[in-house]
């Protein structure tokens, strides 16, 4: 089993979004700065997450882009 603990910020507002079914999401993008070499430029990385339901509810109505978050799964 694996894990994965993201700690950024938002790349830009999340927009809450209905599927066919009914169901409420959201898809934000989180940003992660990290060193390329030491006391060098850094570099971001960029990850794509789907949140859905009461939690994409809370995320749109709380968060803002440039706002810093964390995600595990």
């Amino acid at each position: 089993m694996n894990k994965i603990i993201i700690t950024g910020r938002l790349g830009q507002k999340p927009e809450l979004k209905t599927s066919g079914n009914g169901s409420e999401y959201t898809t934000i993008s989180v940003a992660v700065d990290r060193r390329k070499e030491k006391d060098k430029d850094r570099v971001t990385d960029w990850f794509y997450c789907t949140a859905f339901g009461k939690l994409a509810v809370f995320i749109t109505t709380y968060f803002n882009k440039g706002d810093g978050i964390e995600i595990s799964g």
